[in-house]
């Protein structure tokens, strides 16, 4: 059976947009057994997606720290034995371990200087934006699928019954019985952000149109959305941040 590991070990958005390039695979190989390694605060997302076979954890601040770690990674992913493994965030640490893991085939980008350990270099600079995430990370499918379709692919998450009931619940309670626009003014800091002011701006927009404003974020993020909710006085502005996990 063909087996592809696919790696993205950075944040939950770029997590959630590389999803896409499953669904080629599937349909180029629908026997394929389809693996993700990816960090742990992520799979939450991945658990959703039913054509993920196993999901691998990296763990660079623990087991996976350093040489020895890697060595210890590559000798993981050495023991499920892979035909192509696809790294989409580039990482010398991950390169060396599918190096010396042996999988055959190792695709990646070309430009950086450990790029010679892969045996499929794609060439493509991320930081000049000439295209969607989704559309980057479908580039290094090209060395496996020549014909992969251009119209917008779906993500694919089967997210659980139970989990639909729970939101329910949640929505009900905090009484959003009609329609809202989810707003999360926290990032990872991996890319631009909007100001407090662009954000109030958006928010101010989004309750002129009759819609509920439902704010999200972490618990180290409750003061900021506090703020932004006090600047109105409405009540279409519902602040649910940290009440929720990922799933």
């Amino acid at each position: 059976m063909r087996k592809i590991l696919l790696i993205r070990t950075d944040r939950i958005g770029d997590t959630l947009l590389t999803l896409p390039v499953v669904k080629p695979i599937k349909e180029k190989w629908p026997h394929c057994k389809i693996d993700f390694l990816a960090r742990r605060y992520t799979h939450p997302i991945l658990e959703n997606v039913k054509e993920i076979s196993q999901i691998l954890n990296y763990d660079p601040e623990g087991v996976h720290r350093g040489i020895r770690g890697h060595k210890l990674l590559a000798t993981e992913i050495q023991q499920q034995d892979y035909e192509t493994a696809i790294l989409f965030y580039p990482r010398i640490g991950l390169t060396f371990a599918l190096w010396r893991a042996g999988v055959p085939r190792r695709i990646g980008t070309s430009h950086r200087w450990y790029s010679f350990l892969l045996t499929d270099r794609v060439h493509q600079s991320r930081s000049e934006c000439l295209k969607h995430e989704v559309e980057y990370n479908l580039d290094l499918l090209k060395p496996l699928i020549q014909d992969l379709p251009r119209e917008i692919l779906q993500f694919r998450l089967a997210v659980p019954e139970t989990t639909k009931r729970e939101v329910q619940v949640i929505l009900t309670a905090n009484n959003i019985l009609r329609r809202y626009i989810v707003v999360h003014p926290g990032n990872g800091d991996s890319a631009p952000n909007l100001s407090r002011d662009q954000y109030r701006t958006l928010i101010q927009q989004i309750s002129l149109s009759g819609m509920r404003v439902v704010l999200t974020g972490l618990n180290s993020e409750k003061e900021y959305n506090e703020s932004l909710k006090s600047n109105f006085s409405t009540n279409n502005i519902i602040d649910l941040t940290g009440t929720l996990n990922l799933e």
